[in-house]
């Protein structure tokens, strides 16, 4: 069995049993191949706009015997080669948040019938939730990890015709990571708030009025 590691496990963790998946910037598929061989889902699509990791990531399928019928591969920029995605669970991971939304927007006409978007926006996470907004889709659960001093946070959306709005606090910060304000987020939001307190201290009237209300959110949120 391969190990994924702590980010790609949480990431797993909001996967839907029997889901089929598209991964979108797939790396070397360990988290494809990983999902097949345990049986958690029933067939995978990897998708890359670079050729190595595709190549990369076929031989590790075919390294563990998974067959064409399971998993398949495509060269894609986001998800504009990519056949059908109706029904699908799409991950987009690893990637920056303006990145990750740019994908999302120039297929916002196919995703109304997806299953389930799982994103990992390496930075811009405010971005990103903003975008699943505007697209209809409704964030239906929130977790941070942390990896090699690192912190993650993983998005679980989902299209909702009855599509729950968020405020900006809860755009900035996360509305269901607000709610469960586990040790792991509470860290984070402390050091942030800490850092933000710091730089206007130093800056004063230079202090930039965004950050001034990111500072509020979070003192808000914290106290």
């Amino acid at each position: 069995m391969l190990d994924l590691g702590v980010r790609l496990s949480e990431i797993a963790r909001g996967i839907p049993e029997n889901a089929s998946l598209i991964d979108v910037g797939c790396d070397h598929g360990r988290l494809p191949v990983s999902l097949l061989l345990s049986g958690r889902i029933a067939h995978a699509v990897a998708a890359d706009v670079n050729a190595l990791p595709l190549e990369k990531a076929r031989q590790l399928a075919s390294d563990y015997r998974i067959g064409a019928e399971r998993f398949d591969s495509v060269l894609s920029d986001g998800l504009s080669s990519v056949g059908n995605v109706s029904g699908k669970t799409i991950v987009i991971a690893g990637m920056g948040g303006l990145r990750i939304s740019h994908i999302l927007r120039n297929s916002q006409s196919r995703l109304p019938t997806v299953a389930r978007l799982v994103l990992q926006p390496n930075t811009e996470t405010m971005t990103v939730r903003r975008c699943l907004m505007d697209i209809g889709f409704t964030i239906v659960d929130e977790t941070m990890c942390s990896e090699r001093s690192k912190r993650y946070t993983i998005i679980v959306a989902e299209p909702r015709s009855d599509q729950t709005m968020c405020s900006d606090q809860e755009l900035f910060l996360g509305p269901v990571l607000m709610k469960r304000r586990d040790e792991l987020f509470e860290a984070h939001c402390t050091e942030r708030l800490s850092f933000l307190v710091g730089l206007k201290a130093k800056l004063g009237d230079r202090f930039p009025a965004e950050r001034e209300i990111q500072r509020q959110w979070l003192s808000n949120y914290l106290y």
